[in-house]
């Protein structure tokens, strides 16, 4: 801590470390497939690309980072990150529509979808839970 001096009063200045987190969204498993989740990334200048590591800040469990999922036209991937893209099938074109408007509203919410490769054990993050990225990939 810094402190300094004003006439005869002591004023503390603090500083704040500025990490950089995300918060899950969603979590679910797909068969064959893996852990899957929707991350909101405050920092939308960046994304996450692959061997990213997130750490839980409640229980300091690790994962990391295999690719973005990419499904509709509205989301544009970041530079930096592995993509995969994936064909989804709807039921009728309503559906369709709603889950592209859907996709619309996350991105403008700068929330992506991911998938996760877990360090210990096979069960992903829960909803709320807010990750640290502990390390980026290059």
């Amino acid at each position: 801590m810094q402190y300094l001096a004003a006439t005869d009063n002591i004023i503390e200045i603090s500083f704040t470390i500025n990490k950089m987190q995300v918060t899950v969204i969603s979590c679910f498993y797909l068969s064959g497939r893996g852990i899957t989740v929707f991350l909101k990334n405050d920092n939308s200048n960046f994304g996450l690309p692959k061997g990213t590591v997130l750490q839980s800040i409640q229980s300091g469990e690790s994962w990391i980072v295999d690719k973005r999922i990419i499904a509709f036209d509205a989301e544009i991937p970041f530079e930096n990150e592995t993509v995969s893209i994936e064909m989804l099938h709807f039921s009728s074109i309503e559906n369709a529509t709603k889950a592209s408007q859907a996709s619309k509203e996350r991105v403008g919410n700068n929330i992506f979808q991911y998938r996760l490769i877990p360090v210990s054990g096979n069960t992903g993050p829960n909803e709320q839970e807010i990750l640290n990225i502990i390390r980026q990939s290059e």
